[in-house]
């Protein structure tokens, strides 16, 4: 079933065990909240998810009430873990909002973005990390950090790292980054909230997450 074919009547799509991106896929062609949206529309709620997932994470090493793993939970750790968990979902969600955007941009299929995201992780982990998976014994810090750097350089040189992008667009990024905490500071401390300018969605229950 194509996620993208809406003509109508509507199939209704089997959920179990169908794939994030599969899901996501669903959503981005059927609702009308989420096919509104950009990548600038979006970063009001990336900004937004990051700061909560932030604020679950410091409830949850407040007082000094986490354990070590493995012991016995204390009053309402359990809450605060699953508290943080569910902010990463939100997190994680983000990441399948744009990934699937780029499949649009890029006349993709539905969910190869996020498979080329997973699998450009998984190379950059394993080539910046030559002393857990090419060494036989354990790496000091300072051979670590210097084999970082040679990595990174590498990258540089060979184009296998993302460009850096140009200033007008780091500009214009930290502006919408900018009115996005304006909207993150409203929502988490209750403050007034700012105007957002044109980039700003009408807001609806599914944002809150």
């Amino acid at each position: 079933m194509d996620p993208r074919d809406t003509r109508e009547p509507w199939p209704r799509p089997d959920t179990d065990g169908m794939s994030l991106t599969g899901i996501m896929a669903f959503v981005r062609a059927r609702c009308p909240w989420a096919s509104a949206h950009t990548h600038a529309t979006l970063a009001r709620y990336l900004v937004e998810e990051s700061a909560e997932l932030l604020a679950a994470e410091e409830q949850l090493y407040a007082e000094g009430q986490l354990r070590e793993p493995g012991a016995e939970a204390g009053p309402g750790q359990a809450q605060r873990v699953d508290a943080v968990e569910g902010e990463i979902a939100d997190l994680l969600y983000q990441v399948l909002f744009h990934s699937a955007l780029l499949d649009d941009h890029g006349g993709r299929a539905p969910g190869e973005t996020f498979e080329r995201v997973e699998r450009r992780l998984a190379a950059k982990l394993v080539r910046r990390h030559p002393h857990v998976f090419e060494s036989a014994h354990p790496v000091p810090l300072d051979r670590v950090q210097a084999a970082y750097s040679a990595v990174k350089a590498e990258e540089k040189r060979t184009g296998a790292s993302a460009p850096e992008p140009p200033r007008a667009a780091g500009e214009r990024a930290v502006g919408l980054m900018r009115r996005a905490l304006g909207a993150a500071e409203h929502k988490l401390l209750g403050t007034p909230e700012t105007d957002h300018g044109p980039d700003r969605t009408t807001r609806t229950a599914e944002e809150d997450g």
